[in-house]
């Protein structure tokens, strides 16, 4: 746990990374869970009951393999719990900026859909280190209008983070935090995000595995 701990903490705080306020502070979070591979914490937003969620955990696959994944953004529902036709739908500053367009179909509740403004911010440094963050992006002229029927999420922001963790190893750090709208219960949200987290770093290692090969 000790070890973990410490490749989060020493990961929560990174120059340049405004787009996800919540998701960069350094101390407050709440241990949640905690397996042989991942650790997954919560925060509290101030003046809200809704959480950033934050997973940090090993991957048997190099640093390369899994950022291939993660920007693999037009097949993100292979890696996202109840995530529906997920399309980069522009990209700007030569690649550097892309705006990623998705719908979420997760069962009891009316579908979601939003736009993501994503900041590749380095890919890699010079310590072979990479790292992206995202915020709402709906105003994107080529994103898609809001639907009939369909809550459009607002309020979004986060990144993902991957390190060299030994040979052959990574060390990944994901965390969101999202308001669905609708009027959910925070707590219902915040339960789901947590819940997430083992899923999404699940379907990670499967894919970064057959990427490494």
């Amino acid at each position: 746990m000790g070890i973990l701990a410490l490749a989060l903490g020493g990961m929560a705080a990174t120059p340049g990374a405004s787009l996800s306020p919540f998701c960069d502070e350094v101390e407050g979070w709440n241990q949640k869970m905690q397996d042989q591979t991942m650790t997954v914490w919560d925060h509290g937003a101030p003046n809200s009951g809704l959480h950033a969620v934050k997973a940090g955990g090993t991957v048997e696959a190099p640093p390369a393999a899994v950022w291939a994944v993660i920007m693999d953004m037009n097949h993100y529902d292979h890696i996202f719990p109840f995530m529906e036709k997920p399309k980069v739908v522009g990209s700007e500053e030569g690649g550097k900026r892309l705006f990623l367009y998705s719908q979420l179909a997760a069962p009891l509740v009316a579908k979601r859909d939003y736009t993501l403004d994503v900041h590749i911010q380095y890919a890699p440094d010079e310590d072979g280190e990479y790292r992206l963050s995202f915020a709402q992006g709906n105003d994107y002229p080529a994103a898609p209008p809001p639907e009939p029927g369909i809550v459009r999420v607002t309020d979004v922001q986060g990144f993902w983070e991957v390190k060299p963790w030994g040979l052959g190893f990574s060390h990944v750090v994901y965390c969101v935090r999202a308001d669905p709208g609708g009027k959910l219960p925070s707590f219902f949200v915040n339960a789901a995000q947590v819940d997430a987290m083992p899923k999404i770093f699940a379907a990670l290692r499967k894919a970064s595995g057959a990427a490494s090969k």
